[in-house]
C-alpha cells in the first residue's frame, strides 16, 4: 500500500552548489540515431534554483505563499546555485553537447544571483541562445544584461496580471 503524502519522507539538497552538472549523454546518443528528417537543434535545460522564494516564513512565523500555487509545498525553502556555478555549468554543458541553446528552468530566478549570472555570461561573449522566465517587474538594466548574455526568449510570470487579481491570489 502506498504511503499517504503526509507519511512520505522527502529528501532535498540544501546546498545547490554541491550538485553535479546534469548528464545528458543518453539523450544525445539517442538523437544521433534519428534520421535526417527528424533532426532538430536541442535545447539544454539548466537549473539555478529550486522552490519558490515567495513561499517563506513571515515575522509571525506563518509561511506566506501564492494562494493558488501548490508546486513547492513539499520543499523546505528556496535554494539556488551561485551565479558562477551556474555560468560554469552552462559553459561545460554547451561545450560538451555542442549546442548553444539553453533553457533556464527556474520557476523564479533569484533576483541578485540571476542578474550576476547574466553579467558573467555577457562578459564571456559566447553566442548563447537563452530562454528564461522573468518577473514583470524586471528592470530595464536587468533586461539589457539578459540580452547581452544571450536571452532570446522570455516568459513573463503571472504577476503581470491585474493588481486586484494578484491581491486575491496573495502574490502582490
Amino acid at each position: 500500500r502506498d504511503p499517504k503524502p503526509s507519511q512520505m519522507a522527502f529528501s532535498q539538497i540544501f546546498d545547490m552548489n554541491s550538485l553535479a552538472a546534469p548528464d545528458y549523454d543518453d539523450y544525445f546518443a539517442r538523437l544521433k540515431t534519428l534520421g535526417p528528417d527528424k533532426h532538430f537543434f536541442p535545447t539544454l535545460p539548466v537549473e539555478m534554483s529550486r522552490g519558490c522564494w515567495w513561499q517563506r516564513a513571515q515575522p509571525s512565523g506563518v509561511a506566506r505563499g501564492c494562494a493558488f500555487c501548490t508546486l513547492n509545498l513539499q520543499w523546505e525553502g528556496y535554494r539556488h546555485k551561485s551565479a558562477q556555478k551556474t555560468a560554469d555549468e552552462i559553459a561545460a554543458l554547451t561545450s560538451r553537447y555542442q549546442t548553444l541553446s539553453t533553457a533556464l528552468m527556474d520557476k523564479v530566478m533569484p533576483a541578485a544571483a540571476g542578474r550576476e549570472l547574466f553579467d558573467i555570461l555577457g562578459r564571456r561573449q559566447v553566442d548563447l541562445r537563452l530562454l528564461c522566465d522573468i518577473r514583470a517587474i524586471t528592470t530595464g538594466d536587468s533586461l539589457r544584461a539578459m540580452q547581452q548574455a544571450g536571452v532570446a526568449e522570455v516568459q513573463i510570470r503571472i504577476e503581470a496580471l491585474s493588481p486586484r487579481l494578484l491581491l486575491k491570489r496573495n502574490t502582490g
